[in-house]
């Protein structure tokens, strides 16, 4: 399911995940080694669907590329490579595998705001841009909302939205 490269500690990261992108371009499969064709999505160039490099640094977010363990799903080749604090559990990678994002955002985008509590307009604009950006690859996002506005509830719904058409799952890393 993945290709792991590993570094001394004095070693960029971050560049490392090249070289296991290139193990996973030049993979050659065995019968015990054959992955499902189920969700590998539309880049046929790698033929492992993950990539990671360490160096065994804890990350710091101070030295981003020269710490931490570096990941990369190869399934689409929009995936942009990112940091991790810690390793996937063996039932995270399952749960990554099985992830079909357009699937997710397809339905996302066809659920209506309907939780037994009612969200204001702003807060589904809110959750509706947020969304929006999680699914052109933006990993980090700020929502600022006034005092009293509801940011909590409005999270709250972010979140069920998101896990409700499995675009996250709840178990992912271990450190």
């Amino acid at each position: 399911m993945a290709v792991v490269e590993a570094k001394r500690k004095n070693i960029d990261v971050s560049g490392a995940l090249q070289q296991a992108k290139r193990y996973s371009r030049n993979f050659k499969p065995s019968p015990e080694t054959l992955l499902p064709a189920e969700n590998w999505g539309n880049d046929a160039t790698y033929r492992v669907p993950f990539a990671f490099s360490s160096n065994g640094r804890p990350f710091l977010r101070q030295l981003a590329t020269r710490s931490g363990i570096w990941c990369c799903d190869l399934r689409r080749s929009d995936n942009l490579s990112h940091p991790l604090d810690g390793w996937y559990t063996p039932e995270g990678l399952k749960e990554l595998i099985k992830r079909d994002e357009a699937k997710a955002h397809a339905q996302l985008a066809n659920t209506p705001f309907n939780y037994g509590f009612s969200l204001r307009p702003y807060q589904q604009k809110a959750i509706l841009a947020t969304e929006q950006a999680i699914e052109s690859g933006q990993r980090e996002m700020l929502l600022a909302m006034a005092t009293g506005t509801g940011k909590t509830k409005t999270c709250i719904a972010l979140i069920y939205r998101l896990l409700k058409a499995q675009r996250f799952s709840a178990h992912f890393v271990f450190s």
